[in-house]
């Protein structure tokens, strides 16, 4: 967070320490910990993008420590935003599945959350285990994403990649 940041910019002087320490908190927090958190998991690319930068030891300190308080910062808006949507941690993560494929709208809001309460009764602990339950909800999302389809004109391949991102989200958070 800010306060974070604001200790590390004080304590610390060398770029290239800065660009450690941000770069070992944004490891250990997106990286290590991705499948708790859908805010995570849509920044993890961009971090180990930057590990990478660093890997290759171009010595661009300045720009990873940039990079790495940009991604700071989005984790901050990320989490306020579902805060205030008070959307759990399944529904942000089709929220922000959705967003990625489709851009920003206030109807994915409610679309995504009438999906999710129609899968509800079939979402019970243990339901990945069992075949059937399973079966409903994979149907159920693939209805959704045939829906979305039709109506954001996707192509064939773009709907099933959006099946698979989404049915993803269902297993990782909806388990």
């Amino acid at each position: 967070d800010e306060e974070y940041l604001a200790k590390m910019e004080e304590r610390v002087k060398s770029k290239k320490e800065k660009a450690a320490n941000i770069l070992f908190t944004l490891n250990r927090l997106v990286l290590v910990e991705r499948h708790k958190s859908p805010i995570y998991e849509s920044l993890a690319d961009r971090v180990e993008r930057l590990v990478e930068l660093w890997r290759e030891k171009t010595k661009d300190y300045e720009r990873i420590y940039t990079q790495g308080v940009e991604i700071v910062g989005e984790i901050n808006v990320l989490s306020e935003r579902q805060r205030s949507l008070g959307l759990s941690d399944l529904q942000y993560s089709m929220l922000l599945t959705l967003e990625g494929r489709l851009g920003k709208g206030d109807g994915l809001i409610k679309e995504v959350k009438g999906l999710l309460e129609g899968l509800k009764r079939h979402m019970f602990p243990g339901w990945i285990h069992q075949p059937a339950l399973r079966k409903e909800v994979e149907r159920g999302v693939r209805r959704f994403s045939r829906g979305v389809k039709n109506r954001y004109g996707l192509s064939l391949e773009e709907m099933n990649d959006l099946y698979e991102r989404l049915i993803d989200k269902v297993r990782n958070y909806g388990a």
